[in-house]
């Protein structure tokens, strides 16, 4: 296994740190304004703040790219459901899906839904399996 975090973990913190470059700008500007702050310093503050939590997120893309490079050269992904890779879990690298399994969905994987999926071989999977016969 590659050393370092997964892709997918970084991609994941790469997405948190774009929605806070939008959200913590526009809080930062409301609430300034409301104590009375000149305009000209909101503007500053808020656009400071904009350009260095977007640019954190961009150099972040640059190390989920590197990290994606290194999963592809082991043969796997935690980033993209693909095929001719093996699926591995984003936080514990576990196995999902082997290579020589269609991918369910192709493309990438949804964290969210990805909560909410029995996954085969679970305590869950085969209570669910019993049931069902």
């Amino acid at each position: 296994m590659p050393e370092g975090r997964s892709a997918g973990l970084l991609d994941i913190w790469r997405r948190v740190l774009n929605s806070v470059g939008v959200i913590l700008p526009v809080v930062v500007a409301v609430v300034l304004a409301s104590v009375g702050v000149p305009a000209w310093l909101v503007g500053t503050v808020v656009l400071v703040l904009f350009v260095t939590l977007i640019t954190a997120a961009i150099v972040l893309g640059q190390f989920v790219t590197r990290a994606m490079r290194r999963e592809l050269e082991a043969g796997y992904s935690t980033l993209y459901d693909v095929a001719d890779y093996d699926l591995r879990d984003a936080r514990t690298l576990e196995l999902v899906r082997t290579k020589d399994e269609a991918p369910e969905v192709p493309g990438r994987r949804s964290l969210l839904a990805g909560m909410f999926r029995v996954k085969p071989g679970t305590v869950l999977a085969e209570q669910i399996k019993r049931d069902e016969a």
